[in-house]
């Protein structure tokens, strides 16, 4: 299958994700932390979010937090080959949260 370089390059970015095993539905009681129909909250604890402690972050269905240098549409098309899941969009997650999941790498991976 062809690629062109932004898909190749997206893809690796997208495994590299998949190393970090930084997915959103990860918390030990669920999604939300368990908690639901909440809004302003926080997509991994379900704490309630301080607008000045919010960060986002783009998932794929599969809860896989993915680095915010990929644009959506190159992200659509890699699913649409049957290369990665589908793009969910970004969720709030805190600051706590989003250290935790993608220590080190939380630069690469969150919109303010």
């Amino acid at each position: 299958m062809l690629l062109n370089k932004t898909q190749q390059q997206a893809l690796e970015l997208i495994r590299q994700a998949e190393i970090l095993n930084a997915n959103i539905w990860s918390h030990p009681k669920g999604a939300r932390g368990g908690r639901s129909n909440l809004d302003n909250v926080c997509e991994y604890c379900g704490k309630h979010l301080k607008d000045d402690k919010r960060k986002y972050v783009s998932i794929l269905i599969s809860g896989l937090l993915i680095p915010s240098s990929i644009e959506e549409n190159v992200i659509w098309q890699l699913s649409e080959k049957g290369l990665c899941d589908e793009p969910q969009g970004a969720f709030a997650i805190g600051s706590n949260c989003a250290k935790k999941l993608l220590g080190k790498e939380l630069i690469n991976y969150i919109f303010y």
